[in-house]
């Protein structure tokens, strides 16, 4: 009887031994949120200095294009291009579960205001070697709220603090009811551009209530395409490295 009551007690202190190993070895909580604001951190840099090395408004002077295919034919002269809004691009949100061992994931919410984007043009062309069009107008959209969630898992090194090798990505995104395509100087004639543009307004609100009702299909035929362009970006760059 004894012994019984000796080996249960031997084993108990064991058990609380392995506790207290296991305990030690992991991160304390204060510790692995710093980590993570460490990294939430470097990733929110990296995210203002690509957007500080873009104009806003970025303009164009003009642009002229000719063309002399099977698809198209003739020229295009677009002028006066000024695209706004990059300066309300934010990331809303920035989560890093981090691990030392196993790759942490990446939760990024991308928020953009309002991307407007005018231009005056003209054009003279012949669409399929069948259909002419000329034009002489102007262009005009607004993409209204435009929000990008993304998830990765990705290896996380902090001596240099650096993200590599992206897995498992996928993207959801919604769009602002405030989004419009309008289109002058079709035919140079107000009546037909007129027409379009109604096409237009009511094609856009088609595609925005189809997309909201869709997000979720919509997200899994994109996420491939994400994780092939972080393939061919991130993941290639860190095997050069290598």
């Amino acid at each position: 009887m004894v012994c019984m009551k000796m080996s249960s007690f031997v084993v108990f202190c064991c058990v609380l031994v392995a506790l207290a190993q296991n305990i030690a070895a992991s991160p304390a909580p204060n510790k692995n949120a710093h980590l993570q604001g460490v990294v939430e951190d470097f990733i929110n840099i990296t995210i203002n200095s690509l957007l500080d090395g873009l104009d806003d408004p970025l303009k164009v002077p003009s642009l002229f294009e000719r063309y002399n295919n099977v698809l198209l034919t003739g020229w295009l002269n677009v002028s006066h291009l000024e695209l706004v809004g990059f300066s309300s691009i934010v990331a809303k949100s920035i989560d890093v579960e981090y691990h030392a061992l196993t790759p942490s994931s990446v939760n990024l919410t991308l928020e953009i205001g309002g991307l407007s984007l005018f231009f005056d043009y003209e054009a003279s062309l012949l669409l399929g070697q069948l259909l002419p069009y000329f034009a002489l107008g102007n262009l005009s959209a607004n993409l209204d709220s435009l929000v990008i969630n993304l998830f990765t898992l990705a290896d996380v090194s902090l001596v240099p603090t650096n993200i590599s090798n992206f897995q498992n990505a996928s993207v959801d995104f919604s769009v602002g009811k405030n989004t419009w395509l309008h289109v002058e100087g079709i035919y140079k004639s107000d009546d037909i551009s007129k027409d379009v543009n109604e096409f237009l307004d009511i094609l856009i609100a088609r595609v925005i209530d189809f997309v909201d009702y869709n997000h979720e299909r919509i997200s899994r035929i994109i996420s491939p395409i994400l994780q092939e362009i972080l393939d061919a970006i991130f993941n290639q760059k860190s095997e050069e490295e290598y």
